[in-house]
């Protein structure tokens, strides 16, 4: 029997520095091959790799954990498979038990070795079969976990052979620039400071040759602050994270690609280097002597030694036929064994082998205890859930990928990620949920998202347990800001859905709904709503109807004039304004003429602006603070669009003040334009978008605000150069917002 629909559990889907998931999504559905993508956590990155988009890989991606077995209810796949050993395999497991399927994993490299779940074993025993990319790999899982050996297939990730190939012309640069190129996360692990350290080497020297350290991560801002230290500015560029078509570029730019890392799988980077000719140097860790021949495709050295490091790099940059030889070897290779086409072949053969002679999951080793004495049809999927992450107590699952916990500023976050404390506290505080006499059992927490210093967010799964109801899982979303108290947050949420935002409301414009504070965290909590990130609907074929809609519910919340405890001017605006312009200026300062001429234009807009009508406002209104329900009629009026037809929330209230209603609006297109640059490298690409928006807005508020809207497009445009410079994956639209602002201000 051949597998024909298949549905993946990811932790996040997609993720910049996981090019290799989407690489096999994209090949299986290329065979014709039914996929289903149920990710845990929303993508953190807005870069998106193309093949993504080409392979239309969202658009059977589900968000909303408690949506996953209706998923797969109607899917019916016939495997589970999961990548990473860790929070997606406990997942798969728990969903291929409920619905009686088999499920397989692929472990890669933290997975099992710097961060293994402790129920690794039970995990391995449970799925039909484990994958992982590397013979390396496979004997560490089998002598660490005791998995026998053969309950591991070694499959390596693959790489699209056709796509990542040498460039057309073999011609080398007009200067001889030799490039040595590294692709990875900065991240300890991947110990970037030691190439840094082998590229001083190698100027001390006197090699000539130019260095690029592609990615981002937690230690890039270190990273950088080395680079400075060393001297290596001028030598040593850090673009930041880029897509995968940027990535093979500078691939096939490349003389030498290398690697510096202390523990590796199989690196996918390494991989792409190979099938673009390019010989690497490479220590020899993990999975890579299966991937590099030493002399033959590139050199391997010896771990954490930067004299290896500096010396293979030094022989390979100085002898062009050897780079020569060992690139051809290498693309020979890549395309005999590391093609994703070769890859999946070897899932395939698996999983139809799996599918074919299946085996009654209940039976034997799989589940904890509980299980292996019960039907898995009439286990609750909550109760599997639990089973799948204990060894052998239960244990609720906290994942705090931000390190939230140790933020010094935010003192009660510690304290909420414990689950014992979490436990007790909603048991008392949200009344709302579990009833007077019910109860809520918490199922796992997780950071979201964390500014340090400033606010952490949370979200929280549990069960109510009333009686006579049944069992629905929910999602709790907790909000801890630097002191506040949180009910703050709570009585702004209470205020607006009571003006006509509740879930009920007969427009479908709505918040989500308000839940309790937890005094002992300092956090205010609400429901989590279900539905898309307006961010995308906008630049899809609905963007124009979803975009009038957007205006309509904006226009709604102006209307309804609630109060607010502050107030925010053109002032206000300018002031926030001048202080981006400074740090601007200070980390370009050939720009400081440009920058004073353009604040002395933005200035003279909102002086011409006349004084508003103020209401209460968002403040912080742009693409990611809207989502859109797909599915039935919203039972709005006829007049309201929709697209699609659904209920659409407003979130988060943080900086609800009095100010003008053409700030929210202009704050919203600014962001659209900023949007269309970024990623299609055209600030008109979604300019129908903000055209409807702003006519849409116009119609409802009266003529009067088209001026206020405008400017404050500009002055949103104009911060935004400022943002740009901040996050590498935007660095290369800051010359082209200059541009644009500079035509706008005159």
């Amino acid at each position: 029997m051949s597998l024909q629909r298949i549905a993946y559990v990811l932790h996040i889907f997609p993720k910049l520095s996981e090019t290799f998931v989407a690489g096999e999504l994209a090949e299986l559905r290329r065979r014709g091959v039914a996929v289903r993508i149920l990710s845990l956590l929303p993508p953190r990155d807005e870069l998106q790799h193309e093949v993504v988009r080409r392979a239309g890989l969202t658009e059977i991606t589900t968000y909303e954990s408690r949506r996953f077995a209706e998923v797969l209810d109607e899917f019916q796949p016939q495997l589970i498979h999961a990548h990473f050993a860790t929070e997606a395999t406990a997942q798969a497991r728990a969903l291929a038990a409920q619905r009686g399927v088999p499920f397989t994993f692929t472990a890669h490299g933290y997975d099992i070795r710097r961060k293994p779940p402790p129920d690794f074993r039970e995990r391995a025993q449970a799925a039909r079969a484990v994958v992982t990319v590397s013979r390396a790999n496979a004997g560490h899982i089998a002598e660490t976990f005791n998995v026998p050996r053969e309950h591991i297939a070694v499959i390596p990730c693959g790489v699209d052979t056709e796509e990542f190939c040498p460039a057309a012309s073999a011609a080398p640069p007009a200067d001889d620039t030799r490039w040595v190129v590294c692709v990875a996360r900065h991240v300890p692990v991947k110990n970037l400071a030691l190439l840094l350290d082998a590229f001083a080497e190698l100027r001390r020297r006197g090699v000539k040759f130019r260095g690029a350290l592609i990615g981002d991560g937690p230690l890039h801002d270190e990273l950088r602050t080395q680079r400075a230290r060393l001297g290596l500015e001028e030598i040593v560029g850090m673009p930041g994270a880029l897509e995968q078509a940027a990535v093979r570029r500078w691939w096939q730019r490349a003389s030498v690609g290398v690697l510096s890392s202390e523990s590796e799988g199989m690196p996918v980077c390494l991989m792409e280097a190979a099938a673009c000719g390019v010989p690497v140097v490479a220590p020899a860790v993990g999975g890579i002597p299966e991937l590099v021949q030493d002399g033959v495709t590139g050199l391997l050295t010896r771990p954490l030694d930067v004299t290896s490091l500096a010396d293979a790099l030094e022989r390979l940059l100085s002898d062009a036929a050897l780079r020569a030889q060992c690139g051809a070897a290498a693309r020979q290779r890549a395309v005999a064994r590391f093609s994703v086409r070769r890859q999946v072949d070897q899932l395939l053969e698996l999983w139809s082998g799996v599918v074919e002679n299946g085996r009654d999951l209940c039976a034997g080793q799989g589940l904890a205890r509980e299980a292996q004495t019960a039907s898995c049809a009439q286990i609750p999927i909550s109760e599997l859930a639990d089973m799948a992450v204990r060894a052998p107590a239960r244990v609720v699952p906290v994942s705090d990928p931000f390190n939230a916990a140790a933020d010094a500023a935010l003192p009660t976050v510690a304290a909420a990620l414990n689950a014992a404390q979490a436990r007790a506290e909603f048991k008392h505080h949200l009344p709302k949920l579990s009833g007077a006499n019910g109860r809520l059992k918490l199922r796992s927490i997780r950071v979201i998202r964390h500014k340090p210093g400033k606010r952490c967010v949370i979200e929280y799964e549990v069960t109510p347990v009333r009686a006579g109801r049944k069992a629905e899982r929910v999602t709790v979303i907790g909000k801890i800001r630097a002191r506040r108290s949180g009910n703050e947050g709570l009585r702004q949420q209470e205020q607006i859905w009571s003006a006509g935002f509740d879930a009920d409301s007969a427009d479908g414009i709505s918040v989500p709904e308000p839940l309790g504070v937890i005094s002992a965290f300092k956090m205010w909590c609400q429901r989590k709503v279900a539905g898309e990130v307006a961010t995308r609907l906008l630049a899809g074929p609905e963007g124009v109807t979803a975009a009038r809609r957007i205006a309509e519910a904006i226009h709604k919340l102006h209307r309804a004039n609630l109060p607010a405890d502050r107030a925010h001017g053109m002032a206000d605006e300018l002031r926030i304004l001048h202080e981006c312009f400074g740090k601007l200026a200070a980390a370009k300062p050939e720009w400081t003429g440009r920058i004073a001429k353009l604040q002395i234009g933005c200035a003279r807009l909102g002086a011409q602006l006349p004084a508003p009508r103020a209401c209460g406002i968002h403040r912080d209104f742009y693409s990611a603070q809207v989502i859109i329900e797909r599915g039935g009629d919203n039972g709005g009026p006829s007049n309201v669009q929709a697209a699609p037809r659904g209920r659409l929330w407003l979130l988060d209230f943080d900086l609800f003040c009095l100010g003008d209603p053409g700030l929210d609006v202009g704050n919203f297109i600014g962001h659209v334009t900023e949007q269309a640059l970024r990623e299609h490298g055209d600030p008109d690409a979604l300019r129908a978008v903000e055209t409807a928006l702003e006519e849409r807005f116009v119609e409802l508020s009266g003529e009067a605000v088209r001026a206020s809207v405008r400017t404050y497009t500009t002055l949103t445009l104009a911060r935004h150069v400022y943002l740009s410079t901040q996050f590498p994956e935007r660095q290369h639209t800051t010359e082209k917002l200059m541009e644009l602002c500079e035509q706008r201000v005159g």
